[in-house]
Formats: C-alpha cells, structure tokens, sequence
C-alpha cells in the first residue's frame, strides 16, 4: 500500500491510522484519514489478485474485479452495492451520483498503473508500506513452471 498516495493522488488528508493483515488468499488493509474535512476509515479485502471490495460508508460496498487481457492490458470493472434498507428513488439517485465520484476518484491512478515498471530490488521508504509482504503473499498466485516463464500472449 502506497500511504502517501492516498494525500498527493487522491486529494485526502494524511493517513492518521493504518493496518495491514495477510492470510492465506486474503489481503486486508484499513486506513483513516479525512476527506474533504471528514474523518473517513476506508477498509479493504483483497481476494487473490483479481478480486477486491472496500468499504469506506458504513452501508456502501464498493467492488473492484480486474481481468488480465494481455501482458499490457487489464480490464478493470467497479461496481457500488448498497448494503442496507431499500432505497428510495432519491437514494438510488444519490448513490448512483457516489458510484461516478468513486469512478472519478480512482481514474487519477490509472496513468500510474499503465506505467509501473516491476524492479526486482526497488528503493522503498516507510511511506510505501509493506510491499516486500505483498509481493511474498502474492507469489501464491503464480505458477512456477518455468516452461511459462517470461511467455506473452
């Protein structure tokens, strides 16, 4: 988790409270920091590589899935889910309203996302957070046939 992304990306205040957990196939993260004078605790679970909800509204559930296409390509997909009573029309509409303004929220990180290089020893400070731990985690997820190694497409 790159905390410090969240206040020069985003717009958000600095992270006062941070967290961390890897498990077997899940990866949580929580972090608290303010939004627009808001105090804000977004929480997230990451499912395998692909897969991820977060919850930063106490009844809205965002959902994130992502699909390699190719070795240059991932199809990302967000869907908003609202956990609790039924809606009225004008909640529907407001969270409709909240679902674009998370889209817009997220598109300043894909340039960064097109554009990362994977460096096998790369120069970390605190701020990165725990990418060493997120890479041991993640290698679960990839094969080690070296026949597969290295191949596109």
């Amino acid at each position: 988790i790159d905390w410090s992304h969240f206040q020069f990306v985003h717009g958000f205040g600095p992270p006062d409270e941070k967290a961390v957990r890897f498990d077997e196939h899940t990866f949580t993260w929580s972090v608290t920091t303010h939004v627009e004078g808001e105090r804000v605790t977004i929480d997230n679970t990451v499912v395998g590589l692909g897969f991820s909800y977060l919850r930063n509204r106490d009844e809205t559930l965002m959902i994130f899935g992502g699909t390699p296409i190719d070795c240059e390509t991932v199809h990302v997909r967000m869907a908003v889910a609202h956990c609790g009573k039924s809606c009225s029309p004008e909640e529907s509409q407001a969270l409709e309203l909240y679902a674009k303004g998370q889209a817009a929220t997220l598109s300043p990180d894909f340039p960064i996302w097109e554009n990362k290089l994977y460096l096998e020893r790369p120069t970390l400070c605190d701020a990165d957070g725990p990418l060493p731990a997120y890479r041991n985690w993640a290698r679960q997820f990839y094969s080690t046939d070296s026949k597969t190694d290295g191949v596109s497409g």
